[in-house]
């Protein structure tokens, strides 16, 4: 398995744990707090996985790029993806970032509902 393969299969489950770590109810702030981490880790390893695609692609880029992908992905990703993709290929490079994201909610989303009793 690829390591942008297991990056991804990484990111589903920290969608997992953030339905899992979500509190119920009222809670303490550590409690709502752990429940963040899951997604702190899914940005790290949504760069991660940019950072496998530059070094698979070969591709040059520069640390105020970097920075960009690291603080304003939904815009700094799709212009890596039509830069490194070309148009086409890089709108729907982009658009399946967008539905990642998407799905990545939906996956918090029913383990929370399901871990809360439906």
């Amino acid at each position: 398995m690829h390591t942008k393969h297991r990056i991804l299969l990484a990111l589903a489950v920290t969608a997992l744990t953030a339905g899992v770590l979500v509190p119920a109810g009222a809670t303490s702030r550590a409690s709502a707090l752990l429940a963040q981490v899951p997604g702190f880790v899914a940005m790290v390893l949504l760069y991660a996985w940019y950072k496998a695609d530059v070094a698979q692609r070969r591709v040059a880029t520069s640390t105020l790029f970097n920075g960009l992908v690291i603080s304003f992905s939904f815009i700094a990703l799709p212009a890596y993806f039509i830069r490194t993709r070309g148009v086409f290929r890089g709108l729907g490079a982009s658009v399946g970032l967008y539905a990642g994201i998407f799905c990545w909610m939906l996956i918090a989303g029913v383990a929370a509902g399901l871990r809360q009793g439906g």
